[in-house]
């Protein structure tokens, strides 16, 4: 049970984290809202390309997607400027 349940927790931690910490964190003038989005987008990849995760628990794990997914986002991500 903690096998499956454990996995899931810190994932939702993680997912639900990423935001608050990036709003306690930011600067007068920087745009924090589109860095908390691509932060969690980013923490989520992060998160299916671990081996073990839940993911692969659940067998919702492709290594070429997670293999794909992971430069596309950096690449993509980097593309974005805010204003």
């Amino acid at each position: 049970m903690l096998f499956y349940v454990l996995p899931w927790l810190l994932f939702v931690l993680g997912v639900i984290g990423t935001p608050i910490y990036l709003y306690r964190q930011r600067l007068a003038g920087q745009p924090w809202k589109i860095n908390a989005f691509l932060a969690t987008i980013a923490f989520i990849l992060w998160a299916y390309t671990l081996d073990g995760s839940l993911f692969l628990i659940h067998h919702w794990y492709n290594v070429l997607l997670a293999g794909l997914l992971a430069p596309i986002f950096t690449f993509g991500a980097g593309l974005i400027e805010p204003r």
